[in-house]
């Protein structure tokens, strides 16, 4: 199932490794999609303009996958020991375990994110962004004391 676009996703609320985002725009609206992962188990259904699922759509460090129309349960290498991303019309709601970019690690209400950096209106791309150029800022910093 192609992922869902960061640079669209606007960050609604937030705690810890659970995420809540919006779309703003039409085109992302249409349709629900789901993927819950536990360990090497991935569970996807898709009722979205898209192909559908089959058992040879398998992607990079998938082991096997049984497809039918819409949903699909495949067998793979974990990457997350927890993951679950739901999208139903413009919400967007999603926790991992590891965190991930598409389910930060952050505190958010009302579109106002207080963790980790005190910022609003952000997607999940600005903060990914943000997040890199800090750290990038950190490291050079860093080197520069030494």
């Amino acid at each position: 199932m192609p992922p869902l676009p960061l640079d669209k996703q606007y960050i609604v609320c937030g705690c810890c490794c659970m995420t809540l985002t919006m779309f703003c725009s039409c085109e992302e609206n249409m349709g629900l999609s789901m993927t819950n992962e536990c360990a090497c188990c991935m569970h996807e259904c898709c009722y979205m303009e898209r192909p559908p699922m089959t058992c040879f759509d398998k992607e990079s460090g998938h082991i096997m996958r049984f497809g039918c129309c819409c949903e699909a349960i495949t067998c793979k290498y974990p990457q997350a020991c927890c993951r679950h991303i739901c999208h139903s019309c413009c919400v967007v709601c999603s926790l991992s375990i590891p965190t991930s970019d598409d389910s930060p690690c952050l505190a958010a209400c009302c579109f106002c994110i207080c963790y980790p950096y005190w910022v609003h209106c952000y997607t999940l791309q600005e903060l990914k962004e943000l997040r890199e150029l800090r750290k990038a800022d950190a490291e050079e910093e860093t080197s520069a004391k030494v």
